[in-house]
């Protein structure tokens, strides 16, 4: 079985134009996402997958493996599936092989993360994720998407805080923005349509759920650090160094 990481690159995020190429302390996010997968030693194939050209020449210039796809997928998900159709068309992969969605804005994912993703689909589901503990600023943040996991598995996506029962508060974690799919999972999401419910919630993993796609949750003890927003960042480079830094982004 091999392992391919995808990592979805768009350029004009709506929260935050450029992001990818944000600089992390001398280098850009983008480099960070790639360089840690490339780290963990998991992957048979690691691909960044852009819509933009500013992004495809970062990467060229960097010796980071990229690919152009459609600039009018609207989810990391179709630029994946694009990129899995074009290497199945080269026989270098088959349905059962595994791809791992690395999005572009979780600089600090590691080889745990990717091992764990990896161990959920060899135990059976053909989708798995991570869960991290949610800690009290992030319960109110609309940013932060949460996941209530029961036996390993996904029951409920919100961004919503307040759309949580009481008794299920317990069992909700901070989603963690890594995907892993067996390679006939994502030829079976292509051809899925949007659900009212990922419309409302702006949550692309809602159209799967509620196709009786069952999503296996990993959770990872350490808190999981994004960046969704520029507010983010410093606490990113927090992580990076362990200190408090202040450093200019460099868009």
């Amino acid at each position: 079985m091999k392992v391919i990481g995808i990592i979805p690159a768009r350029y004009h995020s709506s929260r935050f134009p450029g992001k990818p190429l944000i600089d992390l302390a001398g280098k850009s996010m983008l480099q960070r996402v790639y360089e840690n997968a490339f780290a963990s030693k998991i992957f048979d194939v690691l691909i960044i997958a852009t819509d933009h050209e500013k992004i495809l020449n970062h990467c060229t210039d960097n010796n980071l493996n990229v690919v152009l796809t459609d600039s009018n997928h609207q989810s990391g998900t179709e630029r994946c599936i694009e990129v899995v159709e074009s290497l199945l068309q080269t026989n270098l992969i088959n349905q059962d092989d595994v791809v791992i969605n690395i999005q572009g804005d979780e600089p600090l994912a590691n080889w745990e993360h990717f091992k764990i993703i990896t161990e959920l689909l060899n135990k059976g589901n053909a989708i798995a994720t991570l869960g991290t503990p949610l800690t009290p600023h992030l319960q109110k943040d609309t940013n932060a998407v949460k996941v209530i996991v029961s036996d390993n598995l996904a029951v409920k996506f919100t961004r919503d805080w307040s759309l949580i029962d009481e008794n299920d508060k317990i069992k909700t974690f901070k989603h963690v923005g890594l995907y892993g799919f067996k390679v006939r999972a994502l030829l079976e999401i292509k051809i899925l349509k949007a659900t009212k419910e990922e419309t409302l919630e702006r949550l692309e993993q809602l159209r799967w759920f509620y196709n009786d796609m069952p999503i296996s949750v990993g959770i990872i003890k350490a808190v999981s650090l994004s960046i969704d927003t520029p507010k983010d960042v410093n606490a990113v480079l927090h992580e990076i160094y362990k200190k408090k830094l202040n450093t200019p982004l460099n868009l």
